[in-house]
Order: structure tokens, then C-alpha cells, then sequence
């Protein structure tokens, strides 16, 4: 049994045009090994909502010991959120962003451009959509057709207001922190990817898929996840 300390609960924390159903692959493969995970459902209206939504979810789990996942615009959730809860042992990124003290999203989306162009397209109530071939070509490329084609139609747009939305506190400096590359990744280059996991002194993984790894590779994922598990385990055991 992986999860030998049974306060300890893994909470998945998803990025843009998706929600938390996209975790349904990784929880499944958690759950065969005994370990509890459970995912947040963000707004995507501003950085602050979804800090709420993750403060809440965190609060209402009785576990004393927290691993905390974030993909893609999740890891900007998570770096804001980590320091203000001593039951956070861990942050894992995957494929996500980790903006620095001041920093919005938007803006390290600038400096870390797209390899392949993203088409997005605003509504008169100020949300962003992703086209098919966004989630074709960029997103999901490496998703069966039908598959790419379900996401695309359940997509949760993204508020344009909060790509202004800044981070306020750099949580991956007080926490143990590991890195999943994706190495196909079409949205945020796997150069960049790694350049980042460096900067966070984190521990790094590499997994060849595009950019929705939770739903691509979600038991290589799922094996990271549990490495951190084992290793967060043990040091509360030590």
C-alpha cells in the first residue's frame, strides 16, 4: 500500500479551456493504488476566484498532509496558495506555469510564447474560446480524434481579465517542488518547460506528450504523482 500515512490527500488543480473532469484518468489510476485524490473546480474569471476555490476545497478535506498538482495555468493557482498552509508537503507541475512575485499570467505566457500559434477567440462577455483547431493542432494534438473533439466541445473558456491577474506570493520557495515536462508540447515550449523546473529547483520528469497531459498520459503522470507520494511519506515518517 503507497499511501502509508492515510492523512495524506492529492489535490489535482486544473488550467484553461478544461475542468476538473480532466483529472478523471489520473484519480482513477491513483485510487488503484490506495492513494486519495480529489480535484478543484476553477472558475477561470480571475486568479483570485480560483485561490478562493482552491482555499475552500483545501478546507474541506480532512487529510493533515496535501499534495498539490497543477497544470498548465493550475501551477499559477498553487504557487499563490501553497505558503499559507503549513499542510502542503509538496507542488507538482505539470507542464504549468509559475510566475514569479508580481508577475501576471498573461505576462509569462509573453515570455514564454507558444511554438505553434493558438487561436483565441473573445466573446462580448469578455471570455476567451479556444477553436478546434486550437485544441487540434496546439492543446491536444496527440488526443485521439474523438477524444480532442469531446474537450473541444466542454471547454471552460478564460476570463481575458485574468491574464492580468498577478501572483502576489512565490509558494514554490518554501515547498518541495517536482516538475512533469511534457516534451510534445505544443502550447509552452519543453525548452522553456525545463528552464523553469530549474529556476524552482525542482525535481524533473519527463513525459512525451503534448500539452493535456492528464488526459494523454495520465498513467505516466500518475506515476510521478505516486514517486511524490513515496517520497512525501517517507519524510513525515522520518
Amino acid at each position: 500500500m503507497v499511501n502509508e500515512c492515510k492523512n495524506l490527500e492529492v489535490i489535482l488543480v486544473h488550467g484553461g479551456w478544461s475542468d476538473a473532469s480532466c483529472w478523471s484518468k489520473v484519480i482513477q489510476q491513483l485510487r488503484k493504488h490506495d492513494v486519495l485524490a480529489s480535484a478543484t473546480q476553477l472558475c477561470l474569471n480571475s486568479l483570485e476566484s480560483d485561490v478562493l476555490s482552491l482555499a475552500q476545497h483545501i478546507e474541506s478535506r480532512s487529510a493533515s498532509q496535501l499534495v498539490l498538482v497543477g497544470h498548465s495555468y493550475g501551477g499559477a493557482v498553487i504557487t499563490e496558495i501553497a505558503s499559507r498552509y503549513e499542510s502542503v508537503r509538496a507542488l507538482v507541475y505539470v507542464a504549468a506555469s509559475a510566475p514569479v512575485a508580481g508577475q501576471s499570467f498573461g505576462d509569462f505566457m509573453q515570455h514564454h510564447p507558444s511554438p505553434v500559434p493558438i487561436v483565441l477567440t473573445p466573446d462580448s462577455y469578455g471570455l476567451l474560446w479556444a477553436n478546434s483547431s486550437a485544441f487540434t493542432n496546439v492543446l491536444a494534438h496527440d488526443l485521439p480524434t474523438e477524444e480532442n473533439y469531446l474537450l473541444h466541445a466542454v471547454q471552460k473558456p478564460v476570463a481575458s481579465a485574468l491574464l492580468g491577474d498577478s501572483v502576489n506570493v512565490e509558494g514554490w520557495r518554501q515547498k518541495q517542488c517536482w516538475y512533469v515536462v511534457a516534451e510534445e508540447d505544443r502550447l509552452f515550449a519543453p525548452a522553456d518547460q525545463h528552464a523553469l523546473a530549474k529556476q524552482l529547483n525542482a525535481k524533473t520528469r519527463s513525459i512525451s506528450s503534448g500539452h493535456f497531459v492528464p488526459r494523454s498520459r495520465p498513467e505516466e503522470l500518475s506515476e510521478v504523482i505516486l514517486e511524490v507520494v513515496r517520497s512525501t511519506v517517507v519524510e513525515l515518517n522520518f
